[in-house]
């Protein structure tokens, strides 16, 4: 099967020509017998009106047969026109064989293909038909031409939905209110483009064509890893299986481990990204097209992820996977939920890739990025690379990727660099969180922090977490049983202002991630059981990028559970338990943030991988962070560093809230930022918290401002 541009082989287009010239001697014969009792050969008018000779010949018994009981072998005698052009890969050979069709099949297709092909048939047919604008063949004349008795309900059946002509999409019936005689018969564009030996993709199918697994099977990828997976794939495919569910894992092989497995069992693809279907897609009619594809082309079908179907109407979605397994080829899907009996009446294989270790991780990158290793270290491999392998990325991701960091690169004029790979990761991690979340762009780094050195520890502590778990979760298994996630979770607690939001931002940015802080207000929803939907899609949605969620006033959700004295508290409290599952099965990493710890419920406390408390800033901090908040600004020389972070026990939030209503006054002044300007600005932030400003803390200040 391919993808692209083919031109039809000269044994093909030979072969039909045989065909249509032993056909058009038949046709011939046809018209000559029909004018043996047509009163007015010439009539150009023939088709358009009925006779009073014409309505005698009729109620007399009609126009004669077009072939008598001894044509019977007419054209049935097909099978030697060939004189030895015929191979096991001729089209119509492949049809028969495909499609399990008669012989009597292949003529009945080839007389209804006949107008597709040459000209002549359509006037030809249009006078057998007595109507000049029926150019195709009627199922009575192509029953005819084709020497079988048009009374007989066997003859009769090779042409109704049942037939394997019908079913499969070879001929189509077109004009289905008339009597069943009349209607005409067409030949899809593709099984006509087939028969002259093109083997382009059914247009139908182009816009949902996977285009990662048709540029992935031109490459030959070593699948070391996977080799146990193909080779029962292959195996059930050689022994008769129909059709095998590829249970991914995000972060791991999925789709791609059938590729190998179909090539080493001599099969093609015919590959189907159901992520592109729309509400409005027929789905019978793209099964069966490419169920069709795949009989022409000796393929199997891969499609999925199924998720992208089920999602979105579950019952809907049912129905549309029915539609691919329920084709005659062999069938390949797959998906990130666990298979469905409903899916299928066929007995489906079940095979579950495993996670792309980072070694692997790393030699993919280094393969669609067009370079290898070099000799340096796995290290500097890494820090060359950006440390792609912390992406938690499917083959298909890593792929894409690769191509966004190279286009980068060109528009730059140089190199993939870590530059080139932090923009196309984010480039990679869009997605729709942004209808729940607030998405923020990592602009910080660790030395942006002025936090207390075990507090940073901790935060390192929490990156290296996320960058090695696939060796200690993964490799070494640490976390085993009760299908437990990888994921990660943290809780950053500490007063408004100790720079927990922050830290997310720093963390998100050390992993080369985006930052999602979760609004609330588009997840708390006040009838039971949407938030629990809510936070669902969430996860669900994290699963497939990489991304750092942030839950900013977790205890809002995150709330210990009480006493059941109500219907609210009840639900409340399911809230909290769907939650504490969640986070068991989670495979990204979330950051819970609050300013009161002691209101998150103790179980969540057990199932985190760190508890990061962010204190008040000592003075030197505050020393630090007054000096770099103020350093952006024209400051005169009567400002006192040291008086301001003695005094004031501000966080790092309230510092930067002082000197940001400090700036907008000297900015009103046209005039550099003076001590009297700071000094009336941390009064005012005083009394937005509620704190009394006492002359033990302000000194000769109270006096000096203008308050």
């Amino acid at each position: 099967m391919t993808h692209g541009r083919a031109f039809p082989d000269f044994l093909p287009v030979r072969e039909v020509n045989l065909y249509l010239n032993l056909l058009l001697a038949h046709v011939d014969k046809a018209v000559q017998k029909r004018k043996t009792v047509d009163d007015d050969p010439d009539n150009n008018f023939r088709g358009l009106y009925i006779t009073e000779k014409d309505v005698e010949r009729l109620l007399a018994g009609g126009w004669p047969p077009l072939f008598d009981s001894a044509d019977r072998d007419n054209l049935l005698s097909m099978e030697t026109v060939g004189n030895g052009l015929k191979t096991p890969a001729s089209p119509i050979r492949v049809l028969q064989k495909s499609f399990d069709l008669q012989e009597e099949d292949a003529v009945l297709l080839m007389i209804a293909v006949a107008p597709d092909i040459d000209r002549r048939f359509e006037m030809l047919y249009g006078y057998l038909n007595d109507d000049v604008t029926k150019r195709r063949a009627t199922i009575g004349l192509a029953l005819e031409l084709a020497g079988l008795d048009v009374m007989d309900p066997l003859a009769r059946g090779r042409l109704d939905y049942n037939s394997p002509l019908l079913s499969h999409g070879l001929i189509l019936i077109e004009e289905e209110e008339r009597p069943f005689l009349t209607r005409s018969l067409k030949v899809p564009d593709r099984v006509t483009a087939f028969l002259l030996g093109d083997t382009r993709l059914d247009p139908e199918l182009l816009s949902f064509a996977d285009d990662f697994l048709y540029e992935y099977s031109r490459q030959e990828l070593p699948l070391e890893a996977e080799s146990r997976h193909i080779n029962v794939i292959v195996e059930a495919l050689l022994a008769g299986a129909d059709l095998v569910y590829l249970h991914c894992m995000h972060g791991g092989m999925g789709k791609e481990v059938g590729l190998p497995a179909l090539r080493q069992a001599g099969f093609g693809h015919v590959s189907l990204d159901m992520s592109r279907f729309r509400h409005d897609t027929n789905h019978k009619l793209i099964a069966d097209t490419a169920g069709r594809e795949a009989l022409l082309s000796d393929s199997a079908i891969i499609a999925g992820p199924v998720d992208s179907v089920i999602n979105s109407n579950h019952q809907q979605g049912v129905e549309i996977i029915r539609f691919f397994t329920e084709q005659k080829s062999p069938v390949i899907l797959y998906g990130y939920r666990n298979f469905d009996p409903r899916w299928s009446q066929k007995t489906a294989l079940v095979v579950e890739p495993e996670r792309l270790r980072s070694e692997a991780k790393l030699f993919y990158w280094e393969h669609f990025l067009g370079h290898g290793s070099n000799g340096k270290s796995d290290d500097d491999r890494g820090v060359f690379l950006g440390n792609p392998s912390s992406q938690n990325m499917t083959l298909e991701q890593v792929w894409r990727t690769s191509r966004a960091a190279k286009m980068y690169a060109i528009s730059k004029g140089s190199r993939v660099d870590k530059e080139a790979m932090a923009h196309a990761v984010r480039f990679e991690n869009t997605s729709n969180l942004e209808q729940f979340a607030r998405r923020i762009k990592p602009e910080v780094g660790f030395p942006d922090l002025i936090l207390p050195r075990s507090t940073l520890d901790l935060l390192d502590d929490l990156v290296s977490r996320v960058k090695y778990r696939e060796i200690v979760l993964g490799e070494w298994n640490m976390r085993p049983g009760g299908g437990r996630g990888q994921g990660v979770v943290a809780l950053f607690a500490g007063e408004s202002g100790t720079g927990k939001t922050m830290s997310a931002e720093v963390i998100a940015g050390a992993l080369g991630y985006e930052l999602y802080a979760i609004n609330l207000s588009t997840v708390v929803d006040k009838y039971v059981g949407e938030t629990e939907k809510n936070l669902e899609r969430i996860f669900a949605e994290l699963e497939h990028v990489n991304a750092v969620l942030l839950f900013d006033e977790a205890d809002a959700i995150f709330g210990k559970r009480s006493e059941v004295k109500d219907a609210h508290d009840r639900y409340a409290n399911i809230e909290v338990a769907y939650l504490l599952q969640k986070l068991e099965t989670f495979d990204g990493l979330a950051l819970l943030s609050t300013n009161l710890r002691s209101s998150v419920d103790e179980a969540f406390i057990r199932r985190l991988d760190a508890v990061i408390e962010f204190p008040l800033p000592n003075k030197e901090q505050r020393l630090v962070l007054w000096q770099r908040f103020l350093s952006r600004l024209p400051v005169s020389s009567d400002v006192e560093f040291d008086f301001l972070a003695d005094r004031f026990e501000l966080s790092g939030g309230n510092i930067s809230s002082v000197c940001l209503t400090a700036a907008y006054m000297a900015a009103g002044k046209n005039a550099a930022l003076t001590m009297t300007d700071i000094m009336t600005a941390v009064y005012r932030e005083y009394k937005k918290l509620g704190r009394l400003a006492v002359r033990q803390e302000f000194g000769r200040w109270l006096d000096i401002m203008d308050i």
